[in-house]
Formats: C-alpha cells, sequence, structure tokens
C-alpha cells in the first residue's frame, strides 16, 4: 500500500515538473491542450463576449424584426423629401450594421492582445493612436445614421399611422441612442 502511494506521489511529482517545464519553456498551448485547463483571460473573454452580445443585440434584433414584419408606417414611401431611404431600409440598414459591429467588437476581443491599452496616452503607439482614431470614426458615423433615423422618423414619417409598438420602439431607441451618443461625446471629450 505504501509503495503505491509512493509511486502515485512519484508521478504526480513528475507530472507538476513536467508542467513547470512547459510554462517556462513557454510551451502553454500544449499545456492548454493537455491538461484540458481554459486560461482566466479566455474565461474573461468568454463572460465579456457574452454579455457584450446580450446586452447590445436586441437593438439590431428589433430593428431587422420590425423592418420586415411592420406594414404600417415603416412602407410608407418617403416622397416628401430628396432622400432615397425609408423608414424600413434604414431599420435593415442599423440591424446589419449593428451585428457587423458585435461581430467586429467579439472578433477583436477574442483574436487581438490588449497589451496596447496599458501604454500611456502620450505614448506614439501607431496602433493606440489607430484606434482611437477609429473609435472616433466610427462614433461620427453613428451619431450620423442616428440623425438620419430620428430625421426619417419624426420628420417625414406619419406618426400616426404607426402600431403603438413601432412607435414606442423606435421612439426609446432613437431617445437611448442620443443619450449613449451624449455620454460618448462628453466622456471622449474629458480624455
Amino acid at each position: 500500500m505504501e509503495a503505491k502511494l509512493e509511486s502515485r506521489e512519484a508521478q504526480y511529482t513528475n507530472e507538476l515538473n513536467n508542467i513547470e517545464a512547459q510554462i517556462k519553456n513557454n510551451d502553454s498551448k500544449k499545456l492548454i491542450k493537455k491538461t484540458g485547463i481554459i486560461s482566466d483571460a479566455l474565461c474573461a473573454k468568454l463572460v465579456i463576449g457574452f454579455t457584450t452580445i446580450l446586452i447590445f443585440s436586441p437593438f439590431p434584433i428589433c430593428d431587422i424584426y420590425y423592418a420586415r414584419t411592420d406594414m404600417t408606417c415603416v412602407n410608407e414611401s418617403q416622397k416628401s423629401h430628396n432622400l432615397n431611404i425609408t423608414l424600413q431600409s434604414y431599420l435593415l440598414a442599423s440591424g446589419i450594421i449593428g451585428f457587423l459591429g458585435l461581430g467586429i467588437v467579439n472578433f477583436c476581443l477574442f483574436f487581438l492582445d490588449c497589451n496596447f491599452y496599458q501604454t500611456k496616452k502620450n505614448d506614439e503607439n501607431d496602433l493606440h493612436s489607430a484606434l482611437y482614431l477609429l473609435n472616433w470614426i466610427s462614433h461620427l458615423f453613428g451619431f450620423s445614421w442616428l440623425i438620419l433615423g430620428c430625421v426619417l422618423f419624426w420628420a417625414y414619417t406619419t406618426i400616426e399611422n404607426c402600431s403603438q409598438s413601432v412607435h414606442d420602439y423606435l421612439f426609446a431607441r432613437f431617445i437611448i441612442m442620443l443619450i449613449f451618443h451624449a455620454f460618448k461625446i462628453i466622456k471622449n471629450n474629458q480624455e
């Protein structure tokens, strides 16, 4: 019995020594595959990714739903202005852009190393500068797109023709997004 315990202890000691050697040799991929360990960073990325999807996917889902199913004011022709866009095409494009944005955010989360966030603000890090510029461009586009939606809804759509659910959704969506973009602009100006 004592011999079995000593052999198990020796086996575990050898496995620990092998794991330690793999860590020192920076061979962590083999270690993860061999032991089935999911790293803390991967778990955090999964939680953040699923949380991001849960929080930000309702708008694209509802946009596409109302664009495809509503037969009241969303399909209304916008003849009173020079824009060649209806509320239906706006909502479809918003839904697709929303899903693409979620995909890009989750792709970056899982496949890019985020060590550049640890650099100081005054650093001349090209990647940090490019991401900062891309952030501003995406928010400028998002804010412009939101203004277009607000104009289409409040100025050129006969709101009385809308069903109550469409009216409530669009009204809430535009107000929430205006507040979101206002906070984002204030936050970026403070940096």
